[in-house]
């Protein structure tokens, strides 16, 4: 008994001065494996920043090998705005993206990581839509006679859907006097003809050909899907310019004072100005 008792410790003498020789080491190697690591994701990150700012400044990006009718790249280009600052491509099905890069959006942004996922939040994003929330923000926005979360929390009963509201609702009224700016509105009574419904449209065609992308839809699932939402797009605006509008509308809802709307309007009208372009080739209608 008293030799094992002797020989543990030996041993726990060897380890206290092993720790003792060797933890400046140990922390020395795990501090560079650490900073290995951030500069590998910063790199990487560094590297899709680039490529979107470079793909935006580039302006549309074409696919000659598209494969689609006319008629489909019309519904397609639904997402062309969303395609140019990805510098994706604005008249196929497919968005010419990178795996890693498609993957890395469907994970990081829509939490889309399976088939099951991508139907999930595909019909989330066609159902729980901005236009939705729109007809009471823009009431809000627009009376005067109670503060926007008192009034917003007399037209949605659940907690979840007021929060949101009210984040929208905030985000657009400091955007006003910026999309006045832009000439996306004169005025905020503008807001109600033109809505957010174009932000919707665009996110919901362009994630569904992230999804054909990743294997997550058939082609024609996808194109289904980008379909429908051409036709309510069809049915809300008689042009491309409008379409525009609604989409930054929708931006700067999402987003707020800070998300680079002007940059999205720039993308707009590169669209609606560029020869090559789908929004002029092919009338919304």
């Amino acid at each position: 008994m008293n030799e094992i008792i002797n020989f543990c410790t030996v041993m726990m003498q060897i380890d206290q001065d092993f720790l003792q020789k060797y933890t400046p080491y140990w922390i020395v190697l795990m501090a560079a494996l650490m900073a290995c690591y951030y500069i590998y994701t910063w790199l990487r990150k560094g590297k899709r920043v680039v490529r979107r700012v470079a793909g935006a400044i580039s302006g549309p990006k074409y696919n000659s090998n598209s494969g689609l009718s006319p008629e489909e790249k019309r519904a397609v280009s639904v997402s062309a705005i969303y395609s140019v600052q990805q510098a994706a491509f604005v008249d196929s099905l497919e968005t010419g993206l990178p795996k890693s890069e498609y993957n890395h959006i469907l994970s990081e942004w829509w939490g889309i990581e399976n088939e099951s996922d991508a139907r999930g939040q595909l019909n989330s994003l066609n159902e729980e839509a901005y236009n939705y929330f729109f007809p009471s923000i823009y009431k809000a926005l627009s009376q005067d006679e109670l503060p926007i979360e008192d009034y917003l929390k007399s037209q949605f009963s659940v907690h979840k859907d007021y929060i949101k509201a009210l984040e929208l609702a905030v985000n657009l009224k400091e955007c006003i006097r910026e999309l006045k700016a832009d000439n996306v509105i004169d005025t905020v009574e503008d807001l109600s003809s033109f809505g957010p419904g174009a932000w919707d449209y665009g996110r919901l065609v362009f994630v569904a050909r992230l999804c054909f992308d990743a294997g997550y839809l058939n082609q024609e699932e996808a194109m289904k899907i980008i379909n429908d939402a051409y036709k309510k797009a069809k049915s809300n605006y008689s042009n491309w310019e409008d379409f525009a509008k609604s989409y930054v509308i929708g931006r700067a809802m999402w987003g707020g004072i800070n998300s680079s709307n002007n940059g999205i309007t720039s993308i707009a009208q590169d669209l609606l100005n560029d020869v090559e372009s789908p929004w002029l080739r092919h009338d919304l209608l």
